[in-house]
């Protein structure tokens, strides 16, 4: 069987519900309860290019005990598609039984677990990331905050090394061993926002302690 092309593509807004509200999961989970396999595409929609690879597609979920099926992800970032940087291939789940899969964990971690064989599909899931730096820097804000409030929760503090080592290894690891310096500036914008990321996660960690020894303290 030829390899196919590109096989989804998509530029459908995220659902309302955010990452790390209550309910979430279980909501998502109820709104697919149609069918034993399903598409979970949140952003996307399945566009297959061909007749050959839509029946490729049927055929692959039909006949075989199969949990559900990985699918590489290749972000458009920048007029450029990436990849390097990490983000390349970025496998996801998004094609499962409903009877073996199912959305678990919280905040900016919420991913489909499936109970069995996964294995993989050809073509690539085609993501249109973010549309400036502008709204990149927004995003990172918002789930650099629930990647703190997670790492509290799961006991975990802030130390003035964290917040000195983690941004430079974050673009160490990004521009260099994932390669990201053959992403060309893209990479060098990843790079930067990863170390980004890396701090605002461990200053709003570290903040988020301060002021939780201060209540005890006050209380």
């Amino acid at each position: 069987m030829a390899k196919p092309r590109h096989l989804i593509a998509g530029n459908i807004r995220r659902t309302a519900l955010g990452p790390g509200q209550a309910g979430t999961l279980s909501r998502i989970d109820s709104s697919l309860e149609s069918c034993d396999f399903r598409k979970e595409l949140r952003g996307y929609r399945l566009v297959c290019v061909d007749a050959e690879q839509a029946s490729s597609i049927a055929s692959s979920a039909q006949g075989l005990n199969v949990a559900g099926y990985e699918i590489p992800r290749l972000c458009r970032y920048m007029g450029r598609w990436i990849k390097h940087s990490g983000w390349y291939p970025d496998y996801k789940l998004r094609l499962y039984n409903r009877k073996a899969g199912c959305w678990k964990g919280e905040f900016v971690h919420e991913s489909v677990k499936a109970q069995g064989e996964v294995r993989r599909l050809y073509g690539d899931l085609l993501h249109y990331t973010v549309r400036s730096a502008s709204e990149h820097h927004q995003r990172m804000d918002r789930y650099t905050t629930l990647a703190a409030e997670e790492m509290r929760k799961n006991g975990k503090r802030a130390s003035a090394g964290a917040l000195m080592i983690s941004p430079v290894a974050a673009f160490i690891r990004s521009y260099i061993f994932r390669l990201g310096v053959l992403d060309g500036t893209p990479g060098v914008a990843i790079a930067y926002f990863a170390a980004h990321y890396a701090f605002l996660k461990s200053v709003k960690l570290w903040e988020m302690g301060k002021k939780g020894r201060s209540e005890e303290q006050a209380g």
